[in-house]
């Protein structure tokens, strides 16, 4: 969704059963600014009832803790408005948490990739999402494994 790369917004508006989702996308090395992603968050959220920011961050292979610097940018997302934070680039799983009630993850993995070469690669997390009618999110995760083979199994 969305485009970072051009002069259209990197943010899309979903109507689903009655609740207006805003997904919005960055890439770190293209969004230009981290003021400029939180003024588009704001501007998203007063259009939106909630938004899940997916930022491409951090950095590769490194698991766990993604680092202040990352966090702080997470933190600054969720004050200027989203509701959650579904991260990707380091190939392996990251950390997650909660911010002032907001579900962060931080990197999912892989789901599909040719990254054999540890352990850590060769794993990823899907992230469900339920919204409540009062708009509490739920949220349920799935590991998956990647074969040699190139297929991708639930855990």
């Amino acid at each position: 969704f969305g485009d970072t790369g051009g002069d259209q917004s990197p943010a899309l508006v979903k109507n689903i059963g009655g609740t207006k989702i805003g997904f919005v996308n960055y890439n770190y090395s293209i969004v230009g600014s981290l003021e400029k992603a939180i003024e588009d968050i704001g501007d998203l959220k007063k259009k939106s009832d909630i938004v899940v920011v997916c930022p491409h961050w951090g950095t590769e292979y490194k698991v766990g803790d993604p680092g202040q610097e990352i966090k702080n940018e997470a933190y600054k997302f969720i004050d200027a408005g989203a509701d959650a934070i579904i991260g990707g680039h380091p190939h392996v799983i990251e950390d997650s948490e909660v911010y002032k009630n907001k579900k962060i993850y931080y990197s999912l993995g892989n789901f599909i990739f040719d990254q054999y070469f540890q352990k850590e690669t060769m794993e990823g997390l899907g992230v469900e999402i339920l919204i409540k009618p009062d708009l509490i999110m739920e949220f349920s995760e799935v590991k998956f494994e990647m074969t040699k083979k190139g297929q991708t199994k639930v855990r």
